[in-house]
């Protein structure tokens, strides 16, 4: 745990990210955990296999430091007992970059803002469309939420068009890094009940 495939790690001020993560073993006599982590099926210089870890009660943890911004990354774990590998496993498409937060209420739903509508503004010409740099999660809705369930790439939601996508297009034009937004918006909330 900790880590799963498709997502993103927020970098340090050093453009560099740590993984800490942890699993079960189900192994009788497993001693040590290491990591390799590869770009493009090439493995990144400094993360070669190395160990990172521990087994104690059939639990490990593992820490790699300094990952590099970008991606996507490959990251390899195995489980060894002395030089003989029990199990290994794979998480996919990890990216170190930036993560955003948008959250708020009707506005931040963007509810009256329609895919169809785009054409009539032509600054926004081509918001529409999926952007495949961004990684998105949402939850939008209150009672009936819309979710994502996961990591996609940046796109309208029921035909609407959010702040998200506007702040995802200019970011881009100006960050290098990966780049990663989360949403959460409920319109009409009062604080009575809500808050």
């Amino acid at each position: 745990s900790g880590l799963v495939s498709h997502q993103v790690l927020q970098r340090d001020a050093t453009d560099r990210a740590d993984l800490d993560v942890t699993g079960k073993v189900t192994y009788t006599g497993a001693t040590s955990i290491q990591i390799r982590v590869l770009r493009r099926h090439i493995v990144v210089e400094g993360f070669e296999w190395a160990g990172a870890g521990d087994v104690k009660d059939n639990v490990w943890k593992a820490n790699v430091k300094g990952l590099p911004v970008g991606g996507p990354y490959d990251v390899q774990v195995r489980v060894l007992q002395a030089e003989k590998t029990l199990a290994s496993a794979s998480v996919h498409d990890i990216l170190v970059g930036d993560i955003w937060v948008l959250a708020g209420q009707s506005n931040m739903v963007g509810s009256d803002s329609k895919v169809r509508d785009v054409k009539r503004f032509p600054p926004f010409a081509g918001i529409e469309e999926p952007q495949f740099k961004v990684r998105f999660s949402y939850s939008i809705g209150r009672q009936n939420k819309t979710e994502s369930n996961g990591w996609v790439d940046l796109h309208p939601v029921n035909d609407v068009i959010g702040p998200e996508l506007s702040f995802g297009r200019m970011v881009t034009r100006h960050l290098k890094s990966p780049l990663a937004v989360i949403k959460c918006a409920a319109g009409g909330p009062h604080r009575g009940g809500d808050w």
